[in-house]
């Protein structure tokens, strides 16, 4: 509408070197905004790639991983920190960036987690309280989810819903054959 009253009043000639001047003059006042939009928008690659790399969720799309990318909550832990306490409600998944924790059953060491590392699952899938305590053995960065989001990214995608299922057996088998029990696979 306003093209064709624009080519009607001075011509086309001149329409075009309106239109194509304008354009760049937009952008420039808009320029700030939309660095800041780019900025808000962007996930650190070393984000992405360690959601990537993550036997949970390396079979989703790449919407999927930069939804979960974008949804992680950063954390520092010093050492000696509990992050979760065997028993309490299980409300996060945590994926470990950097740094050495150590999982704990009453106050017996039962494995070791590092970098690429997750913890959490269990308790969010089965809906039970936590089954392990971890701490941080050195300081440690880690990468917090919340359960809707991890429960939403998972169990939409069979395969990721398969290899979570498979995880979560496995620890359960190993905790209790650690503490002498059969699997609760609740």
């Amino acid at each position: 509408m306003v093209t064709g009253f624009l080519v009607a009043a001075v011509g086309p000639r001149l329409s075009f070197l309106v239109a194509g001047g304008l354009l760049p003059v937009l952008v420039a006042i808009a320029w700030r905004q939309l660095r800041r939009l780019d900025t808000v928008a962007t996930i650190p690659a070393e984000r992405l790639a360690l959601v990537k790399e993550s036997p949970l969720f390396a079979p989703l799309s790449v919407i999927a991983l930069e939804r979960v990318a974008r949804r992680l909550h950063p954390e520092q832990v010093a050492a000696g920190v509990e992050i979760v306490h065997e028993g309490d409600p299980g409300d996060q998944f945590y994926l470990v960036e950097a740094g050495e924790l150590e999982i704990l059953h009453r106050t017996t060491v039962v494995n070791r987690l590092q970098a690429g590392d997750h913890f959490g699952e269990i308790a969010l899938l089965r809906g039970t309280p936590r089954s392990a305590t971890v701490r941080a053995v050195t300081p440690s960065r880690l990468l917090r989810l919340e359960s809707g989001d991890f429960l939403a990214a998972v169990t939409q995608h069979a395969i990721s819903s398969d290899r979570l299922e498979s995880i979560v057996t496995a620890r359960l088998d190993s905790s209790a054959a650690i503490r002498g029990q059969t699997p609760d696979r609740r």
